[in-house]
C-alpha cells in the first residue's frame, strides 16, 4: 500500500475507534440513566442496618452478631454520612465506585490507547450492572475498586522514572486503598504481597532508594489499620472483635462451601469468550517481550482468582477482583495484536469486537430489572401493629436473606437483639469447633431475648445460602421451636407473591410469618380478625 493510502487507512481507523468509544460511553450513560432509581437491597441493607443499630447504642461484635470486618463499617459509615442513608445515597455510592474504577483502568491502560481503556472500564461497569441490583456496592466490588486504584497509583508513580514529591504522594495513594481493601476482606492479602514484591523488583531495577520508595507506601498501608483500630476502641468492640476472629468469622467461612469444580466452572462466566480469545492472543505474542506492568496485572488476576477460591461461596460479586485485573490484561494483548499489520491482528480486532458486543448485551439484560422496593410488603404488614417508632425494640427477625432486616431498616425500627442471621443458630451441633461456636451463639441469643422479650417475631423461610426454603428450619433448633409455640401466636402469613426480577433470573420473594406474644391477647385477636 502506498504512503497516501496508508494515511487514509490510519484516518479511517481513528474514525472507527472514536465511534466505538462514543458507543461505549453511550452504553455506560444509558446504564446510569436507567438504574439511577434502583432500590437498596441485599447485603447493602445489612451493612446499613448494622451502622443504624450502632447509632442506637448497640456495640458491634458484642451486641451485634456480624462477620464483616471493621473496614466495611468505615467505608459504609463514610458513604452514609456523605451521601445519605437511603437508596439514593447508596446508588450514588455505587456510581462513585464505578467512576473510580473507570479512572483507574484508564490510567492503567493509558499507553494502550483510548479504546482499550474505555472498553475495559465499560465492561467492568456493565458486567457489574448486569449482575443485578443485589450486587450493587458489594464488599468485593468495593475491594476490587480499591485495588484497581492502588495499582493505578503504583503504575503512575513508576512511570515518573524518578523519585519526586508527586511519586511519594502516589506511593501513599498506593498503600492506603490497598490496606483498606484488606481491612474489608483479608482474602486480598496475597495481592498486597505480590504488589510489594513487584515494587521491590522495580526499585532494584532502577536503583532507587528503599526509604524514599517504601516509607510513603508504609504510611499509606498503616492509615486504614489505625482507622480500624480507632473504630474498635471508640465503639468498645476490641474484645468482641478478637473473639469473633476466632469464632464466628471462621464459622461463617465454613457454611455452604461450593466444590472446587463449581468455583472454577463459574469464575469466568461473564468473560469466558473473551478469555479464550485472549489465550489465543497470548499464544501469538509468546515470543514478544512482556512489559513489567502486564506481568503485575497477571499476578493480580491470579490473586483475584485465589480470593474467589478462598471464600468458597461462588457468589457473583466475589469474582470482581479477578475480573478487574483480567480485563486490562485482555486489552493490552488485543491492542498489541491490532498494531501488527499481519493476519494475527484479526485476533485483536475480534477481541475488541467481542468485548463491545458483550458490553451492549449487558445493557440489554439490565434494562429489564425491576425497581420496586423488596421490603414494602412486610413493612406494610408490620405497620398494622403500630407506627414504626412504637415497634422499635419490640421486633425480632429470624431470617438470613429473606428481607426482614430490609423492612426494619426502611421503617427505622430497632431490632430487639443484634442477631441478624438465624442461619448461624441452625447449624449442626457437635464436639467440633463449629459446634462450640453455635452453642455460644445460642446461649448469647437467649440472654438477649430474656433481657427484653420481643412483642413480635418475624420468621422467613430462608435457610442459609443454598438450602431449600422452609418454615420448618427450626427442627434443627427444637428449643426455639418450643419457645415460639409456647409463647407466640401466628397472626400473619405472607400470601402468594409475584416473582421479582432483580438479576439474571426471576426470583419468588421469600415468605414470612409474623408471630405476636400471647400477653397481647387483645391485640392478637384484633389483628387476626382483619
Amino acid at each position: 500500500m502506498n504512503r497516501h493510502g496508508y494515511a487514509l487507512s490510519a484516518t479511517a481507523e481513528q474514525v472507527i475507534e472514536r465511534g466505538l468509544c462514543l458507543w461505549l460511553l453511550a452504553l455506560v450513560a444509558t446504564f446510569v440513566l436507567i438504574t439511577r432509581h434502583w432500590p437498596m437491597a441485599g447485603d447493602a441493607t445489612f451493612m446499613h442496618y448494622v451502622i443504624f443499630l450502632m447509632k442506637h447504642g448497640m456495640v458491634p461484635y458484642r451486641d451485634i452478631v456480624d462477620m464483616n470486618l471493621p473496614g466495611s463499617y468505615l467505608l459504609e459509615g463514610a458513604e452514609m454520612r456523605l451521601l445519605g442513608p437511603g437508596s439514593i445515597g447508596w446508588r450514588l455510592y455505587d456510581f462513585a465506585l464505578m467512576l473510580l474504577a473507570s479512572v483507574s483502568l484508564l490510567t492503567i491502560l493509558r499507553r494502550e490507547g483510548g479504546l482499550a481503556g474505555i472498553l475495559a472500564a465499560a465492561l467492568f461497569v456493565l458486567i457489574h450492572g448486569r449482575d443485578g441490583i443485589l450486587m450493587s456496592g458489594e464488599r468485593d466490588f468495593a475491594g476490587a475498586v480499591l485495588l484497581l486504584a492502588a495499582v493505578a497509583c503504583l503504575f503512575a508513580a513508576m512511570r515518573l522514572q524518578r523519585i519526586s514529591a508527586v511519586a511519594m504522594a502516589l506511593g501513599a495513594g498506593f498503600g492506603a486503598p490497598l490496606s483498606l481493601a484488606c481491612c474489608i476482606k483479608p482474602t486480598f492479602i496475597p495481592m498486597v504481597i505480590c504488589l510489594l514484591i513487584w515494587t521491590e523488583w522495580m526499585r532494584r531495577e532502577r536503583s532507587q532508594s528503599v526509604t524514599r520508595v517504601f516509607v510513603p507506601i508504609a504510611t499509606g498501608l498503616l492509615l486504614p489499620v489505625f482507622g480500624c483500630f480507632d473504630f474498635l476502641l471508640r465503639e468498645g468492640a476490641l474484645l468482641g472483635f478478637s473473639s469473633e476472629m476466632h469464632g464466628l468469622i471462621p464459622y461463617h467461612a465454613s457454611i455452604d462451601p461450593r466444590s472446587f469444580g463449581y468455583l472454577l466452572d463459574n469464575c469466568l462466566s461473564p468473560v469466558a469468550g473473551l478469555f479464550f480469545l485472549w489465550l489465543l492472543a497470548a499464544w501469538m505474542l509468546r515470543k514478544q517481550s512482556s512489559n513489567p506492568e502486564r506481568t503485575a496485572l497477571i499476578f493480580c488476576a491470579v490473586c483475584g482468582l485465589l480470593s474467589y477460591l478462598l471464600q468458597r461461596k461462588g457468589f457473583w460479586y466475589q469474582r470482581y477482583p479477578l475480573l478487574a485485573f483480567l480485563l486490562p490484561v485482555f486489552m493490552i494483548d488485543f491492542s498489541r495484536l491490532v498494531k501488527d499489520r499481519s493476519w494475527p491482528r484479526l485476533i485483536g480486532i475480534a477481541g475488541f469486537v467481542f468485548g463491545i458486543v458483550l458490553a451492549s448485551l449487558c445493557v440489554v439484560r439490565l434494562a429489564g430489572f425491576e425497581r420496586a422496593e423488596p421490603q414494602r410488603p412486610l413493612l406494610n404488614d408490620l405497620s398494622a401493629f403500630g407506627p414504626p417508632s412504637s415497634l422499635s425494640g419490640h421486633v425480632q427477625c429470624m431470617d438470613t436473606i429473606g428481607g426482614c432486616l430490609d423492612a426494619l431498616y426502611a421503617g427505622g425500627i430497632v431490632q430487639s437483639t443484634g442477631f441478624l442471621y438465624d442461619c448461624y443458630l441452625l447449624g449442626g451441633r457437635g464436639a467440633d469447633r463449629n459446634g462450640v461456636v453455635i452453642d455460644d451463639l445460642r446461649r448469647h441469643f437467649w440472654q438477649e431475648m430474656a433481657l427484653d422479650p420481643p412483642r413480635l417475631v418475624v420468621v422467613t423461610d430462608s435457610v442459609c445460602y443454598e438450602g431449600a426454603r422452609s418454615f420448618d428450619k427450626y427442627a434443627r433448633w427444637p428449643e426455639f421451636q418450643s419457645y415460639l409455640a409456647s409463647n407466640f401466636d401466628m397472626v400473619k402469613q405472607s400470601g402468594p407473591q409475584a416473582p421479582t426480577h432483580y438479576w439474571s433470573r426471576l426470583l419468588t420473594p421469600y415468605g414470612y410469618r409474623i408471630y405476636m406474644r400471647r400477653t397481647d391477647k387483645g391485640s392478637t385477636a384484633a389483628i387476626m380478625a382483619r
